[in-house]
């Protein structure tokens, strides 16, 4: 009888430690997930903005060594595609262009969506041609993607990293400039953003 007593204590024991461990399995994977979402933009699958700035940080900081160029895209127009065809149409796009963002990315890069119709694309290179390229990939994607209501266009803003950049808001600044500029053009536009001298001379943008 004492043997059964004690045999069924370190069992209850073996049970409870299991037990145990299986909700701390549980507590970890629900932790896992709910950091995952919160960093996840549920629409399109890509990183958020908060993501993108955690994983931009660390690459700003190599920058010197490595190199650095930062891609904003706006779609063109979004808001009446998005009043003509409604919040499905628009979530369609919006799902449609930020897979063929992440099928056109080189090798190295992210991308994630910022913001509304705004989406940010980082590549460890200063080579501007090769950044140019990617935008020009992404817009020829847009046009002959399939599953569309109609065609749309998007404007890009392109910087490289240099020497004047202090932060990362720096570069994300210069991007937005000349995203500024691609759609002050008239939008369906390129713009790369160039730095020129000391910190504190203008700063010019060259249209493509």
């Amino acid at each position: 009888e004492d043997r059964l007593m004690l045999f069924l204590v370190v069992a209850f024991f073996i049970l409870l430690s299991l037990a145990g461990g299986w909700v701390m399995d549980m507590l970890h994977n629900a932790r896992a997930s709910a950091e995952r979402l919160a960093l996840t933009d549920d629409l399109t699958g890509l990183p958020n903005r908060r993501h993108a700035h955690m994983r931009l940080e660390p690459m700003f900081t190599d920058a010197p060594g490595r190199g650095l160029s930062v891609l904003f895209f706006d779609l063109d127009r979004f808001k009446e595609y998005n009043d003509r065809y409604g919040h499905p149409g628009g979530d369609r796009v919006l799902e449609a262009f930020g897979k063929l963002l992440h099928r056109a990315l080189p090798k190295g890069g992210f991308a994630c969506r910022y913001g509304g119709e705004e989406f940010l694309a980082v590549l460890g290179t200063n080579a501007l041609d090769v950044a140019v390229e990617f935008a020009r990939s992404v817009r020829n994607m847009l046009a002959r993607q399939d599953g569309l209501e109609e065609s749309l266009t998007v404007s890009v803003g392109i910087a490289a990293w240099d020497s004047a950049m202090r932060t990362r808001g720096d570069i994300l600044a210069a991007a937005d400039a000349a995203l500024y500029a691609a759609k002050s053009s008239g939008r369906d536009a390129i713009r790369v953003h160039r730095q020129a001298g000391a910190p504190a001379e203008p700063l010019s943008i060259a249209g493509i």
